[in-house]
Order: structure tokens, then C-alpha cells, then sequence
């Protein structure tokens, strides 16, 4: 075969190569750009919803602990009156925290977006994925849990002065008694009758429990921030 004819064969065939691997290349480095750019929208999305969710768990730290604190006191034999009124002077901030309980629904819907369609993986980050769970998946899991049974002992208090000392209950919603009189009464009652004290005792080993789990969820949120701030460096 004619040597000048090969060469022709040989360079067609390099250059048809060669034009196809720029090509897979070009193709391949377009991908990763849309990867990039979908990655980096996705992770700024994230971060605006990690914004909100710390302001909110300052919120839901600080009500927690003054919950918490409230009942801690009324159940402390060597508390005194001034020492009550200090921590809150609002009947309706003590019924709360002795018959009520605060939620925890920390926003979420652009995370849940994430999962459900599948773009998490454009985080292509496996220690920002797995936060992203321990947070949304488990600490936030045993918040709740700690609240429904907190939710059980404040329903069990309910019933019991509603049955056993209704008084008390009139007076928080009677304007007529001031707030010193409604805790001075509430605090001696809870110190003098033991079944009362050991169900607020329940309720306070869980919001104990609870306070953890959101240290725990907070811990995760820094990290997750953390891992968000340094991936716009």
C-alpha cells in the first residue's frame, strides 16, 4: 500500500480521535461545571435555612431553660418568694411550664426538599451529609421524644389539680389574684404534697434529657455551618 496513502488513513483516523476525546472532554468538563454550579446554589439555599434554624434554637434554648428553671425552683424546699418572682412574674409563664410544654419544629422544608428529590448529592460532601442527618435524623428524633413524655407527666399534673385542687387553676385565669399570691400559694402547695412533686420531678428529668438533645442538634447546626462557611472560601 501506498506509504502517502497509510499516512492519510493514520491521520484521519488521529484526527477523528483526537476531535472525539475533545469532545468526552469538553462534554465531561461541562458536567462538572453544572455539577459546581448546582452544588454551590444548592449549598447557599442550605446555609440561608441554617441561618433560620439558629435563630430559632436560641429561641427554643433559652424557653427551655427558663422552663426548666421554674420548676426546679418550686420543687426547691429552700426557695423563697423573692427568689420565685425573680425567675418570672407571670402566672401564665408558671402554668405553662408546669401544664404545658414548648414545641420544637425547627425549620426544615428545604433540607426535607433536598432528600425527597434526590439532590443531596450534589453536597457531594459526606461529612455535611452525615451532620445534616445526625441533626435532622437523630438529635431532633430524641428532642421530641423527650417532649412527648414531658407532654405525659404535664397532662398528669393537669389532671390532678383540676380533680385535687381546682383552686389553683381558678386562680391563674382569675385577674383578681396578682401573680405574688398565685406562686406564693402554687409553691406551698408542691411543697407540702409528694405525689405532686414526683410527677414535676418526671417532668423535669425530661426537660433535662430534652435541653441535652438540643445541645447535641446545636453542636450539629455549628458543624454544618461550619462546613457550609468554609466551602465558600
Amino acid at each position: 500500500m501506498n506509504k502517502k496513502l497509510v499516512f492519510s488513513y493514520v491521520r484521519e483516523i488521529s484526527v477523528i480521535v483526537f476531535g472525539i476525546a475533545i469532545a468526552l472532554l469538553g462534554d465531561d468538563l461541562m458536567q462538572q461545571y453544572e455539577r459546581e454550579k448546582i452544588s454551590t446554589e444548592l449549598k447557599m439555599n442550605l446555609l440561608e435555612e441554617v441561618n433560620e434554624i439558629e435563630k430559632y434554637i436560641v429561641n427554643r434554648e433559652n424557653v427551655f431553660i427558663k422552663d426548666k428553671l421554674i420548676l426546679t425552683t418550686l420543687i426547691n424546699k429552700k426557695t423563697d418568694l423573692d427568689s420565685l418572682m425573680n425567675v418570672k412574674s407571670d402566672k401564665s409563664i408558671y402554668d405553662m411550664s408546669i401544664f404545658g410544654y414548648r414545641g420544637f419544629n425547627p425549620p426544615k422544608s428545604f433540607y426535607n426538599s433536598l432528600v425527597n428529590d434526590g439532590k443531596i448529592r450534589y453536597l457531594e460532601s459526606i461529612s455535611l451529609n452525615k451532620e445534616l442527618d445526625l441533626m435532622h435524623n437523630v438529635n431532633s428524633y430524641y428532642v421530641l421524644e423527650n417532649i412527648k413524655l414531658e407532654i405525659v407527666a404535664a397532662q398528669k399534673l393537669k389532671d390532678y389539680f383540676e380533680t385535687n385542687q381546682p383552686k389553683i387553676i381558678l386562680n391563674s385565669f382569675d385577674n383578681n389574684v396578682c401573680a405574688n399570691k398565685y406562686v406564693c400559694d402554687l409553691y406551698l402547695l408542691i411543697q407540702g404534697n409528694d405525689m405532686i412533686k414526683a410527677i414535676l420531678s418526671g417532668k423535669i428529668s425530661q426537660m433535662e434529657d430534652k435541653i441535652v438533645f438540643l445541645k447535641r442538634y446545636k453542636e450539629s447546626l455549628n458543624k454544618i455551618k461550619g462546613y457550609l462557611d468554609t466551602s465558600f472560601k
